[in-house]
């Protein structure tokens, strides 16, 4: 029978622990994780390990990993930038052999970013409120209507939002409106969307059942 770098055998058995060492020689109950929760509350979660032993013809062994050093990390993030400095990207051509129309391939994101964001500019609509004093906010009783329906209705479309969150957010939102905090745009916009979609959503059933 092998013996373990400490000196002791390796016992063979059918069913592997599932207790610590450090528990079951104090004979109390562990949760059987490792590190256990035993372990951890007494400072002992680097040591905590279960019994090597042979299950099957198979060792079996089960310890805790230590967490890497300073050093470690920093030699890993050396690793890391210099593999990420030799890598190359190589753009193949796009070609297309029913229409014989060969392109290079073009990065489609910062293309549609440009396109948006020159959308947008040049819009050529009026601008119809020009401060926050004209904005007609949709009232609490709406917005908690369309809550309530895109949640049924619209949400499983895109799952883009945790609802639970959501809500909440808006109820917040409702209920600080008039004392002068200004919300996030970026919140706003997911906000007005979810909105829209809804309203979208209920003219479009409308249309088809009348």
């Amino acid at each position: 029978m092998p013996d373990t770098p400490s000196g002791t055998r390796i016992r063979s058995t059918q069913r592997p622990p599932r207790s610590c060492k450090t528990c079951a020689r104090r004979r109390v109950r562990c949760d059987k994780k490792i590190p256990c929760h035993g372990c951890v509350s007494r400072g002992l979660e680097l040591s905590c390990e279960r019994e090597t032993v042979f299950v099957k013809g198979k060792l079996l062994a089960s310890r805790v990993q230590a967490p890497p050093t300073y050093q470690d990390l920093l030699e890993e993030n050396r690793r890391l930038k210099a593999e990420i400095a030799g890598w190359t990207v190589d753009v193949p051509s796009l070609t297309s052999t029913e229409d014989g129309v060969y392109g290079e391939a073009l990065n489609i994101t910062e293309s549609f970013e440009r396109e948006l964001f020159e959308a947008v500019g040049g819009t050529s609509r009026a601008p119809t409120v020009f401060s926050e004093d004209q904005i007609q906010w949709p009232s609490a009783t709406c917005v908690k209507n369309l809550l309530v329906y895109g949640r049924t209705w619209t949400s499983w479309m895109h799952c883009a939002l945790h609802h639970p969150t959501f809500e909440a957010e808006c109820h917040e939102f409702l209920e600080e409106s008039g004392f002068g905090k200004t919300p996030d745009p970026f919140w706003l916009a997911v906000y007005f969307s979810f909105l829209s979609v809804s309203i979208a959503s209920l003219f479009t059933i409308w249309d088809l059942f009348g």
